[in-house]
């Protein structure tokens, strides 16, 4: 099977090629001259290069630093935009750092643009959870002895978090 379609078009001088898989192809095109009986071949190789994909987290909590990279760890342009279309951070490099300080949803896109349409990366940004001033850890004492369990929750826990203790 072809990694690349050749489609013809209603010009006898003109195909659309549909590249299928990155790799280096060349493009053969013969020719005749029907009137003197003589012809020849023209070729250009060209390169279809496989776009950016952007890894990392898509959904993160408020304040954290985030890291993005691509898969082939690409030195690119990356460009950060909020809901509205803003532009709030550009760089150039192999990864992308960024602390969200604001919730909300974001853009992350990386590429030359000069080559291939950018690959779009939706990020959320969710509002940091904290404990509620009714959430307080309880328990039957304060003062405890080795060797002897007690008990400790949470009041009025918020079913939407995942507590962990240390």
């Amino acid at each position: 099977e072809a990694a690349v379609n050749i489609i013809l078009t209603d010009q006898r001088n003109e195909v659309i090629l549909d590249p299928l898989a990155a790799g280096t192809y060349t493009l053969m095109a013969t020719y005749m001259n029907t009137l003197l009986q003589c012809g020849g071949t023209a070729q250009l190789t060209f390169t279809v290069i496989q776009p950016l994909t952007i890894v990392g987290e898509n959904t993160v909590c408020q304040n954290e630093q985030q890291t993005y990279t691509t898969t082939t760890n690409e030195y690119t342009n990356w460009t950060l935009t909020n809901s509205a279309g803003a532009v709030i951070a550009t760089t150039q490099g192999e990864y992308f750092d960024y602390t969200f300080a604001t919730p909300g949803s974001y853009t992350l896109v990386a590429g030359l643009q000069t080559i291939c349409p950018f690959n779009q990366f939706k990020i959320n940004v969710v509002p940091k959870p904290s404990f509620a001033a009714n959430e307080t850890i309880t328990g039957t004492t304060t003062l405890v002895c080795p060797d002897s369990p007690y008990t400790y929750t949470i009041a009025n826990a918020n079913p939407n978090f995942f507590y962990t203790w240390t």
